[in-house]
């Protein structure tokens, strides 16, 4: 709060408020960057953690989703048109070996289907992780960026109360020196002029020393 007669003796205690409050409002805009970035390493973490216990978790996870897909489906259907074609060509058609051979074909290209879908669905999961490291380093950065404007504004709060405590001894110094100065000369009823001369401590006395009145004197007209 402004106080003039603090002010006059250095208080700048308000300036370093209204720093302190600027540093204060910077800090909390990095609040959601760190929010976000303690999610994604708790999430991260749990993962590493998993997949240390379990190296295989995530592959297995991913193939217990995988469906052959419309196109897979018709590719596998060319390929028994085409060995049955062959096999009809050779008279072999709907013999054990040509059924095993198509079977062997069949089962070659389903694993490959399914290999496929294992790797895409890991690359994607290993891209997830290390954007969740990114996330959490950058909310790592904004704590630390966060950290820094604390500190200042601390030290902003700190200045204040050192500019204030200076401003009030400075205005209680000032008091003392007064009340010395005086008061050896008002403890015996008066005071003692710039120039060393001892007037009494009335109201009516101006200039000049007061001379009581006797039978060969008269007042002295510059003392009252």
């Amino acid at each position: 709060m402004f106080n003039p007669i603090l002010d006059a003796f250095g208080d700048n205690q308000g300036a370093y408020d209204d720093a302190y409050n600027a540093f204060n409002q910077q800090a909390q805009r990095y609040n959601p960057w760190i929010e976000r970035g303690n999610r994604a390493s708790d999430l991260a973490f749990q993962q590493y953690q998993q997949n240390a216990q379990n190296p295989t978790f995530q592959q297995d996870a991913i193939a217990r989703h995988w469906q052959q897909s419309p196109f897979q489906t018709q590719l596998s259907d060319a390929l028994t048109k085409r060995m049955n074609m062959n096999a009809a060509n050779s008279g072999m058609i709907m013999s054990p070996v040509a059924q095993d051979a198509l079977n062997k074909q069949l089962n070659t290209q389903t694993g490959q289907f399914q290999q496929d879908y294992v790797n895409q669905g890991l690359d994607q999961y290993n891209k997830s992780l290390g954007g969740l490291s990114q996330i959490g380093q950058s909310g790592l950065t904004a704590l630390d960026s966060q950290g820094n404007l604390i500190t200042q504004g601390i030290g902003a709060r700190l200045g204040g109360s050192i500019s204030h405590n200076n401003a009030i001894n400075r205005l209680l110094g000032t008091g003392a020196n007064l009340a010395m100065a005086y008061a050896p000369s008002m403890m015996s009823g008066g005071f003692t002029s710039p120039g060393g001369t001892n007037y009494m401590n009335t109201p009516n006395m101006s200039y000049g020393a007061y001379s009581p009145p006797s039978s060969s004197s008269t007042f002295n007209i510059g003392g009252y």
